[in-house]
């Protein structure tokens, strides 16, 4: 049998009101509600999660499979990244934190070396 699998795609923080502020109540929220989703999807045998490590909704999914699989053995985290300079343009802390997330993945897909101005869609419809 195929295992199951789970992609995430969501917006950039400016996208959501509270932007960047992850502490804020609307943010603990949409995370609170991703973890239980997530949670409920490995209930049922999903075991293969994957994200394209955008800023926002991807790396806080990420996060949170990351941190799932200390309990959850059998699932996996697969970076699929629309080129290898995806970062290179973020604040120290957000490459930090986005090279950390990466270390902790299965796997790493990268799809292009440099950015192009179709990587991301690329990476959206793979």
């Amino acid at each position: 049998m195929k295992p199951l699998a789970c992609a995430f795609a969501g917006h950039h923080p400016l996208r959501y009101s509270f932007g960047y502020d992850e502490e804020h109540d609307k943010c603990e929220r949409l995370k609170s509600v991703l973890a239980a989703q997530i949670a409920a999807l490995a209930d049922v045998g999903v075991t293969a999660f994957y994200t394209g490590m955008a800023q926002g909704a991807d790396l806080w999914a990420a996060a949170i499979v990351s941190g799932l699989q200390k309990e959850r053995r059998d699932i996996r985290l697969i970076a699929v990244l629309p080129c290898k300079t995806q970062a290179n343009k973020w604040s120290a802390d957000q490459r930090e934190r986005y090279f950390n997330i990466l270390a902790e993945c299965d796997d790493v897909i990268t799809l292009n070396s440099h950015y192009t101005p179709t990587c991301t869609r690329e990476r959206s419809h793979a």
